[in-house]
């Protein structure tokens, strides 16, 4: 069973690159019909967010982005992607669904119409109620939607396709702690759906978390730990978080 497709890794090299050149680069032609005044704001704020993306410094990215996004909210210029994508996917990779909807749902009109909002919208929606097969497939719409966006900004896709990047790692990760809590060993192909990947980069993920597989068995479990003035070994499991990650699923 091979999971959903995700989307290309960026280097933290190319981001830092595509970061400085968004800094450096002159102004690009702004679109007909747009005020240049208007895209001035975006395009500085862009520029900041795109330098703290490369650094992963993402809490620090969610709140210049928000002062950024509350400053503009009335403006309804396409160029406000600039500021409200980088949001989103920020407090995406801090699995903060939340304020990422509500960023998503004070857009004016016209803007939540856009094809990228309305991906962004489902993607957080499939977070939020830990849909974990969706996320993936989610992710590659946005992916796809970036790809194709007209905002005429220096390196716009490379720098969100980066964040995306950040966010499907760091919530692959999330969900093997998760998982680690609720399991004390689960099949590899139950776990390729929870991870959204390949075997292959399941079994490679999991190891990297101190997960190991058992090939006659087929079936990944969490390292035992020793607690200290225990003595007994303990994998940590949770009732609760078992039934949590199960009735999500299957809902």
């Amino acid at each position: 069973m091979t999971g959903p497709p995700t989307p290309p890794i960026t280097s933290a090299i190319e981001i830092e690159d595509a970061a400085r050149a968004a800094n450096a680069a002159e102004a690009p032609a702004v679109a007909l019909g747009t005020p240049a005044q208007a895209v001035a704001p975006f395009r500085k704020s862009f520029a900041l967010l795109a330098e703290l993306a490369a650094q992963g410094k993402f809490q620090e990215l969610v709140q210049e982005a928000e002062v950024a996004d509350l400053n503009t909210m009335h403006d309804n210029e396409v160029e406000r992607f600039l500021v409200t994508v980088p949001l989103v996917l920020g407090y995406l990779i801090l699995d903060d669904a939340a304020p990422a909807i509500n960023a998503i749902m004070r857009l004016p009109d016209n803007l939540k119409n856009e094809q990228i909002a309305q991906v962004l919208f489902r993607l957080c929606a499939s977070v939020s109620e830990r849909k974990y097969q969706n996320v993936y497939v989610r992710a590659q719409e946005v992916h796809k939607a970036i790809q194709s966006t007209t905002i005429p900004e220096v390196d716009f896709a490379m720098i969100v396709n980066g964040l995306l990047s950040s966010f499907v790692e760091a919530f692959r990760s999330n969900t093997l702690v998760l998982l680690s809590k609720g399991y004390s060993s689960i099949p590899l192909v139950s776990a390729q759906i929870y991870l959204g990947c390949s075997s292959e980069q399941v079994v490679s993920a999991a190891a990297q978390n101190k997960w190991k597989y058992d090939e006659d068995t087929h079936l990944l479990s969490p390292v035992l730990i020793t607690v200290a003035g225990k003595g007994a070994p303990t994998n940590q499991s949770s009732i609760t978080t078992l039934s949590m990650v199960v009735n999500s699923n299957l809902e």
